[in-house]
């Protein structure tokens, strides 16, 4: 039988090769972190450009009522800043209510680590308010100068009637990056929202904290809110909005299917243009109709030069973009400082000083100071497999990168954030398979351990997780074995313990759920690569059966649709993309399976069932996304039928 080899990863995995235009050469510069915000990208820049319609007066602010605080904020009115007019609204709050870490306790004394109190200014109507005819909220801030480095706020508006949930568009606005010492404008965009019976609006100030040195007030001054008409940008459906072209940012690599697709104002035809705005192909549009509507199309797969274009198309024109075989590099960069910003425990120039020294994990009487590693994107906390899964995917990038002499330099920033990274894995384990699992932090601390804000959280045993750590751990002691070899030390120590927690954690492994099966299938096979030992590619074929006891290879009511995969091996409730799901444990198994043991019986099973998810995932799901009404499976009930 002939066996093909697979690659199937949750990581960009990228081809290299040396470059030889300028074009190329610029996609190898890489800049120090943090790198600059080019705001002139940012939507606020693009809403501000818009031309206004038509607007109407809320408050300028000049009769010094209508507003009321809430929570520990001070509210007054002041005639020293005023964007029109005399005076303004003035908002004053600490970031840090002692009075709340009290309040919300752990079971074993410690502050939850939830979010640190609200403090904000609103307007009340006592009629409701029926801003129908508009779709934009405007309003201007300015920032009292402080210590603070980082300003931020939240818009809210409240609309009788209206019931908030999961399937709601999100009623508030995140407003960030604002500058001190200046006016900022705030706009909100609101096409979304249902809006006829507004009875309140909201500026909020998330308490969160503050650097140690800093004195943690901030000051906002607020004018001029208005309701405001626009062109507002388009927020449903699949269609690209008029006069606007959707196409791949981070470019295209010059043998690829390259295509684009353009709005309203495209022409029937359109070009390539090059830097020196020289036309260097053209194309067809192609209408193209499915039950997501009507598109044009731009499909320009056949020019493979390299370099810098723009397409024109009508009255369009498009921003720029490259076609060269190293795209990938300047978005896996820009990852890595994304990674760097979001350091704990470490100063980032800009953003935060060095935090959370008194962040503590226990376990009965033993404590550790756990900061390091990452904030979580959406706040400050910290869990194992958050920084288990970044650190795999990093180290899986970075045995590319070391392939081409051309990104030494990026695979040296690579190496320095798995490092970060994997020291917090390290540190955080307190044997016996017990880590840091999870712990929620959405607040800065004085960094002195023993005070009110002390966030403390219990170290667990979590079989799957044990799994994943060991096989990050075991991957992670090959790759530095040269170049740090105590580090490697440490994480081959790591790797071997934490996979035979998770191991012992069950007396008979006849049953599993799918990220314990994948993990433990995918951890062995590195483990038997580091050590030689026998033993290891026994459990890793025995985890790669119980994960195809996890998968639907069979139609259920003869709705012909197999390959997604179950929970667990009970096989009551289909896994699906709530918070995390893990979607891609199963096929980095799966193809390290097929890949390491390539005359195993069952190689068979893996490389179908492997085949059978891409069916499903990219075949069926693109036939689905262009039919809406197609049965699709659901997460619910024993039955395991499926819904419209």
């Amino acid at each position: 039988m002939k066996k093909y080899s697979i690659l199937l990863l949750s990581v960009i995995i990228f081809p290299l090769f040396s470059c030889n235009n300028k074009e190329s050469k610029d996609l190898l510069q890489f800049g120090s972190f943090p790198l600059p915000v080019p705001e002139e990208n940012s939507l606020m820049a693009k809403w501000g450009k818009k031309p206004v319609q038509e607007s109407i007066l809320l408050d300028n602010m000049e009769s010094g009522s209508g507003w009321q605080v809430k929570g520990i904020g001070e509210l007054s009115y002041t005639r020293e800043q005023a964007k029109d007019g005399t005076q303004s609204l003035q908002f004053r709050t600490s970031l840090r209510d002692e009075e709340h870490y009290r309040k919300n306790r752990t079971e074993w004394g410690s502050f939850g680590g939830t979010q640190g109190g609200t403090s904000a200014v609103l307007k009340q109507f006592d009629t409701p308010q029926d801003w129908s005819a508009f779709n934009r909220i405007s309003f201007w801030v300015y920032v009292q100068p402080s210590s603070i480095m980082t300003y931020c706020l939240f818009l809210n508006i409240e609309n009788q009637g209206t019931i908030y949930n999961a399937t709601y568009p999100g009623k508030s606005h995140f407003i960030q990056d604002l500058k001190p010492g200046e006016w900022n404008h705030v706009m909100f965009e609101i096409p979304h929202l249902k809006r006829s019976n507004v009875t309140e609006i909201k500026i909020n100030q998330m308490l969160i904290g503050h650097n140690p040195e800093d004195e943690g007030i901030v000051t906002y001054n607020i004018d001029q809110l208005e309701l405001q008409r626009v062109d507002a940008d388009q927020f449903e459906g699949w269609s690209v909005s008029p006069g606007k072209f959707s196409f791949s940012h981070a470019g295209y690599l010059p043998g690829d299917i390259k295509i684009a697709m353009a709005g309203d104002g495209a022409g029937s035809t359109f070009q390539l243009v090059d830097q020196n705005n020289k036309t260097v192909y053209t194309g067809d549009v192609q209408i193209v109709e499915n039950g997501n509507g009507k598109f044009n199309q731009l499909d320009f797969s056949d020019f493979r030069r390299p370099g810098n274009f723009r397409i024109r198309c009508g009255e369009l024109t498009s921003d720029p973009f490259p076609i060269d075989e190293n795209i990938w590099l300047q978005p896996v960069f820009k990852a890595i400082n994304f990674f760097f910003c979001e350091r704990c425990g470490y100063s980032v120039p800009g953003i935060h000083s060095e935090c959370h020294k008194d962040w503590q994990g226990f376990r009965g009487d033993v404590k550790k100071i756990i900061n390091g590693g990452w904030h979580d994107a959406g706040d400050l906390s910290q869990g194992s497999w958050r920084t288990s899964m970044s650190v795999f995917a990093m180290m899986s990038n970075l045995e590319n990168l070391e392939k081409s002499k051309d990104a030494s330099e990026l695979a040296g920033r690579l190496r320095s954030e798995i490092e970060w990274g994997l020291d917090w894995l390290l540190k955080t384990r307190f044997g016996d398979g017990y880590h840091m699992s999870f712990s929620v932090m959405r607040i800065y601390t004085d960094n002195k351990a023993g005070t009110i804000d002390d966030v403390v959280s219990p170290a667990k045993n979590v079989p799957w997780e044990n799994f994943l750590a060991a096989a990050v751990q075991c991957k992670a002691a090959m790759i530095f074995e040269k170049t740090n070899p105590d580090l490697a030390g440490q994480a081959r120590i790591a790797a071997i313990q934490d996979w035979q927690a998770a191991l012992d954690s069950r007396q008979t492994w006849d049953q599993a759920d799918y990220r314990e099966a994948s993990w433990g299938a995918t951890s062995s096979i590195l483990l038997g690569t580091m050590t030689g030992d026998e033993k290891y590619k026994n459990h890793a074929v025995s985890f790669g059966n119980l994960l195809i006891k996890c998968q639907e290879q069979s139609y259920i009511d003869s709705i012909p649709i197999t390959g997604y995969f179950y929970e667990n091996t009970d096989r009551l409730k289909v896994i699906h993309n709530y918070h995390a799901a893990f979607e891609e444990a199963p096929l980095i198994a799966l193809a390290m399976l097929c890949n390491s043991f390539p005359d195993e019986e069952n190689w068979i099973s893996w490389y179908s069932a492997a085949v059978l998810h891409s069916e499903f995932f990219l075949k069926r799901g693109s036939t689905l996304s262009q039919h809406p009404t197609t049965f699709c499976p659901t997460q619910c009930g024993k039955n395991r039928r499926f819904w419209m």
